[in-house]
């Protein structure tokens, strides 16, 4: 970053004062683009440390007067933002476009909580009750929305992040109607759940989502509430269908055509293994290694991959001793891709062939959640043989449905 900051500022310096692009772009911004570009401004230049009294939120009495002596500061902060901006909008136009994603929480030292104090309940935690992903529950660290401020709090995060989408996620859609919440220093197993206005949440979605024509995916894994899935269907919001998930009463993988039209369907998603890594079994080798697993998940492992050679018909050359192989994860994907849903996604990790989850849930410092590189160039992310051969697997499959 330091030398990424370095050539930034003398792009700026050299930056026209009075383009008027920038100068609508500031005008566009409002108060939420001041409150942004103020708090990062005073985060450089603590650089960690703590702030000062006075400076701790927006509203405190010191920040009138560090934003008159800190404009260039500020205005740099409004420009990178603008950059960023300008390089969205001409991702936006690439290809099918930019499918976006609006994470459940904010960090609780971030600029959200600084520019909206108001906004967020002290003392608590969101974080998920018990589940197999996480046995004893979890907790995020993220501050808890106050249920009466979210609908207009909801409105510009959804107005700001389908700018330039075509598509965007929710993430724990569960949260339009209630959310988990921890006391700060209990174990996630101790909380308990806060309800959300839902009706007042789902009509700000919908209502963004048709004047800014940008489809809706609600991530629903986990623990949903009774009548959050047929409001979410009856307005026209794409479920989310895992292969992992979606089960039969025997146990067995559901065929993806019977899965429902109305979702996003895909192999496997950053809170889970790679594909490459579920066949092989790295996810076990490193839940053990955290003390999160136990040895006889190995066994329950072949099991699993005996199933899913059976749900794919037993193709032939496949046995579940194999390596995992470029046919292997085309058949996979293009299995799924065969289906009913309407939408299909593909994980950049199994394109790459990468072995390592993107993120575990339940854990934190323990791994380098969210900050693992991918072993393959993105510009040439689709060239390689695996992707490739998955690409071409599903094509096949698509058309011939």
């Amino acid at each position: 970053w330091a030398a990424k900051r370095r050539v930034l500022a003398a792009a700026f310096a050299e930056f026209p004062a009075d383009d008027p692009g920038f100068a609508a772009f500031i005008a566009a911004g409002g108060a939420a683009l001041e409150g942004f570009a103020s708090f990062t401004a005073l985060a450089e230049q603590h650089d960690g440390t703590p702030w000062p009294p006075g400076l701790r939120h927006v509203g405190d009495h010191a920040v009138a007067g560090f934003q008159a002596a800190s404009r260039p500061a500020i205005r740099f902060q409004q420009f990178l933002q603008f950059l960023a901006d300008a390089q969205l909008a001409r991702a936006g136009k690439a290809g099918a476009g930019l499918y976006r994603d609006l994470a459940v929480g904010s960090a609780p030292d971030g600029a959200e909580p600084w520019c909206a104090p108001e906004a967020f309940l002290r003392g608590f935690s969101l974080g998920a009750p018990p589940d197999p992903l996480g046995p004893q529950g979890q907790v995020w660290g993220l501050p808890v929305p106050r249920p009466a401020a979210l609908p207009a709090h909801f409105r510009g995060l959804l107005t700001a992040n389908m700018r330039h989408a075509q598509a965007l996620r929710i993430d724990h859609v569960m949260g339009l109607q209630r959310l988990f919440l921890v006391p700060d220093g209990a174990p996630g197993a101790a909380g308990c759940y806060l309800q959300y206005p839902g009706p007042a949440l789902l009509a700000e979605l919908t209502l963004a989502s048709q004047r800014q024509q940008c489809m809706v995916v609600g991530e629903d894994l986990g623990t949903v509430p009774a009548g959050l899935g047929e409001a979410l269907e009856a307005a026209n919001i794409l479920s989310y269908r895992v292969l992992w998930f979606e089960r039969q009463a025997d146990g067995a993988l559901r065929p993806p055509a019977q899965w429902t039209r109305q979702s996003a369907a895909c192999v496997s998603t950053h809170d889970l293994p790679t594909l490459a890594g579920w066949w092989e079994g790295a996810d076990i080798a490193e839940r053990l290694g955290l003390g999160l697993a136990e040895p006889q998940a190995w066994a329950a492992r072949e099991a699993e991959r005996q199933a899913l050679l059976e749900a794919l018909g037993q193709p032939d050359g496949i046995t579940i001793g194999d390596a995992f192989s470029d046919r292997l994860a085309a058949l996979i994907h293009a299995h799924v891709a065969a289906g009913a849903s309407l939408l299909m996604l593909v994980q950049a990790e199994d394109l790459a062939g990468e072995t390592m989850a993107v993120n575990l849930p339940g854990t934190d410092r323990e791994r380098p959640n969210w900050r693992r590189r991918l072993g393959t160039a993105l510009p040439g992310l689709c060239e390689t043989p695996r992707a490739k051969t998955i690409l071409a697997e599903m094509r096949g499959r698509l058309s011939a449905w």
